[in-house]
C-alpha cells in the first residue's frame, strides 16, 4: 500500500500530538529501600537513636519493618559496600604479584 505526502503529514501531526507518556515509578524491595535510607539511618544512630527507635520512625513514615530485619538488612548493607572496597585492592594486588614473579624468574 503506498501513502500520500498528506497522509503521511497527517499521520505525523497525530503523532506529534500524542501526550508523553508517563514513567512507571522504580519500586524497591524492603532491603534496598533501607540501603537508600542508610545515610539517613546512621545518621540517627549517631544522634542516639537505637535501631528499635529508627523502625519505629520508619514504620510510622510508611516503610513497614521489623526491628530485627532493620538490623539484618544493615548489617548486609554494610558487608555489601565493605566487599567492593575490598575487592579493587585485591585486582591491583594480583599483577603486582605476577609482576614480582616474572622479574624473579628473569633474573635465575
Amino acid at each position: 500500500m503506498k501513502y500520500t505526502k498528506e497522509q503521511i503529514e497527517a499521520i505525523a501531526e497525530s503523532l506529534r500530538k500524542l501526550p508523553p507518556v508517563e514513567k512507571k515509578k522504580e519500586e524497591l524491595s524492603k532491603f534496598e529501600a533501607v540501603k537508600a535510607l542508610s545515610k539517613e539511618i546512621a545518621a540517627m544512630q549517631k544522634k542516639g537513636y537505637s535501631i528499635e527507635q529508627i523502625a519505629t520512625a520508619l514504620r510510622e513514615s510508611g516503610l513497614d519493618i521489623a526491628t530485627p530485619t532493620l538490623k539484618s538488612y544493615l548489617q548486609r548493607a554494610k558487608q555489601g559496600t565493605a566487599k567492593r572496597k575490598v575487592q579493587p585492592k585485591t585486582d591491583t594486588a594480583q599483577p603486582a604479584e605476577n609482576v614480582d614473579n616474572a622479574d624473579t624468574e628473569s633474573q635465575s
